[in-house]
């Protein structure tokens, strides 16, 4: 059987660049598309991560607020909370982990380089409560970095009248209930039903979380 070579024919330049340009616009749709799928990946990743921290972020908050020291000789239910400058301060009760004897922490809450730290020192006496806030920085105390990416933390106080911004002038009734107590027993009569501290916490993205959390000391 005879093959007539002049009845075979291969592809021409202008067909190959044809398929060369259809395989490359196949190949850009679905190089994008990946590259969505994983931009979508990282931001559901970093998304999940910052809820997560977020919720430990009111998870210890509202420990911290559970055993707030209380002072008998208040005047006002509220309990003893220090806010200024977006940060928060607050005397806890933490029993001894080896002995189980009640001793007590100064807790203080504040945002540095983006980051919401924690920071605990143990105290003893009222003497020492006093030193320690008269201090700005806490060079003993045991530091922890709760959530990153935070932009703004504030807080405000219940009372009577409702929510009470403790950085105006128009909250300085709320002074004595602001300061940390001078007594170091937790005091068996006060009764802090409805007291509560309202946390607004702002993301570098614009997000705001917004908790409610009672105090019960």
């Amino acid at each position: 059987m005879r093959v007539d070579h002049r009845t075979a024919r291969g592809f021409t330049l202008i067909e190959m660049l044809v398929a060369i340009t259809i395989l490359a616009i196949i190949a850009l749709i679905s190089w994008r598309g990946l590259d969505a799928v994983a931009r979508s990946r990282e931001a559901v990743s970093a998304e999940i991560a910052s809820q997560r921290s977020l919720q430990t972020v009111f998870a210890q908050l509202d420990g911290d607020l559970r055993f707030v020291a209380r002072d008998p000789a208040a005047a006002t239910r509220l309990p003893g909370l220090l806010i200024e400058d977006g940060n928060l301060a607050l005397l806890r009760q933490a029993p001894s982990v080896e002995t189980g004897a009640l001793r007590y922490q100064l807790v203080r809450y504040l945002v540095r380089d983006r980051a919401l730290i924690r920071q605990t020192r143990s105290v003893t006496t009222p003497a020492e409560i006093q030193q320690v806030l008269a201090a700005n920085d806490w060079p003993d105390a045991v530091e922890q970095v709760l959530a990153h990416d935070i932009a703004d933390f504030r807080l405000r106080v219940w009372t009577a009248a409702g929510w009470a911004d403790p950085t105006t002038d128009n909250a300085t009734a709320l002074a004595t209930a602001l300061s940390l107590p001078t007594l170091m027993q937790p005091g068996g009569t006060t009764d802090l039903s409805g007291a509560g501290v309202e946390v607004r916490v702002t993301m570098t993205d614009g997000q705001q979380f917004v908790r409610a959390l009672l105090v019960r000391g």
